[in-house]
């Protein structure tokens, strides 16, 4: 029987939030997407786009590019899309890491990239964000561990899931210090166009002339549109070039070359209601978390979701995960995503009105036990 490759040999499938299937009536504040839900009118264009079916994706992407290049002012040759953010995330690390080089990974952050790392052989180096220091950024850590032959860094901005974002000039501070050292840094943005003041944190239009760093954004999480898988990498053009290069072939629909570009043109408005809306409720939601008992903690985030500490209550994120979701509340546990994490669940600001039924929810659990 044919055996695989030492790298991959009981290699599991990262977890992630979104599990919604097979767990009956449940609302979902698993995942980080637009609580306003996908732009008005989306249903139609998916019904409309649904008759080109029949034909193959256009494998150049030119439609999705342009419109991507026209919403964000960027360079179209220093673009590269992608299903998704992970398959970005996937395809930079086949691209410039070989095996047996040094990948450098904040803890606790998103698993994917671990993931991409170990299928290629890529060995990883944990920097941990500590408790005490809220999470953030500190920066001589990275340039410590930056020093022992690192090849490519990952750097969740804001990251999943502290829900934490790094002000753009310390971005590119470490940015010059990998440049320096012959490292890439990959700047993951997913989560950026739903964090207020998302201007004081984005290196996309850094990422074009810089020559050490690959911005990647998702599409995804903005227009609620998770079904449709849809990302890009902003990069100097000889690198987006070669992230394109290597990619599957259609990798991306027909259905979402079609819909996408149309959804763009309602980014702008439908975004900046979002922020409003979460600007307002990350506030409110903050303010109610810290009122219901001290045996949960919960900081007040810089994106749209939450990072809540339950150990107070003696029992991990996982345990807190399955009181609410008796309670038909479905959240992220954290304890795949590094220490602390286990300690910790993640959950998304939605409506106010559902963001109540959320905050009930976790009284109940946090001061009524599983009852």
């Amino acid at each position: 029987m044919p055996q695989p490759r030492d790298g991959v040999r009981g290699l599991s499938r990262p977890r992630h939030g979104g599990d919604v299937w097979g767990k009956g009536q449940v609302e979902d504040f698993s995942t980080n997407v637009n609580p306003l839900g996908p732009p008005p009118g989306t249903a139609e264009l998916i019904a409309e786009a649904a008759r080109y079916v029949t034909h193959y994706p256009d494998d150049t992407y030119s439609g999705l590019r342009s419109a991507i290049s026209r919403e964000f002012e960027l360079e179209p040759s220093c673009i590269a899309v992608g299903a998704g953010s992970v398959e970005l995330i996937r395809l930079v690390v086949l691209a410039y890491a070989r095996e047996g080089d040094i990948a450098l990974i904040p803890e606790p952050t998103f698993e994917e990239y671990e993931h991409a790392c170990r299928v290629v052989g890529v060995r990883v180096a944990r920097v941990r964000l500590s408790e005490e220091h809220g999470f953030r950024l500190k920066l001589d850590d990275f340039f410590e561990a930056l020093r022992r032959g690192v090849r490519i860094v990952f750097l969740c901005n804001p990251n999943n899931p502290t829900s934490t974002a790094e002000r753009r000039e310390r971005v590119l501070e470490l940015a010059e210090e990998c440049r320096r050292l012959g490292a890439l840094l990959v700047v993951d943005e997913a989560l950026m166009d739903l964090t207020p003041g998302h201007e004081r944190y984005t290196c996309m239009h850094d990422a074009q002339s810089a020559e050490a760093v690959v911005v990647i954004r998702s599409l995804t999480k903005a227009l609620a549109i998770p079904g449709l898988r849809v990302g890009y990498a902003v990069a100097q053009r000889d690198v987006a070039r070669v992230i394109d290069a290597i990619r599957p072939s259609w990798s991306i629909g027909t259905i979402a070359q079609i819909v996408v570009p149309r959804l763009l043109e309602r980014y702008r408005e439908h975004v900046e209601r979002a922020l409003r809306l979460i600007d307002r409720e990350r506030r409110r939601v903050h303010r109610l978390i810290s009122a219901l008992s001290p045996r949960v903690e919960a900081a007040l985030p810089d994106a749209n979701f939450f990072f809540m500490k339950v150990s107070g209550l003696g029992i991990t994120g996982r345990e807190f995960r399955e009181r609410l979701l008796g309670k038909g509340i479905l959240v992220r546990d954290c304890s795949s995503m590094g220490e602390p994490g286990r300690w910790y669940v993640r959950f998304s600001l939605k409506t106010p009105e559902k963001n109540d039924i959320l905050v009930r929810a976790i009284r109940e659990a946090a001061l009524g036990g599983a009852g």
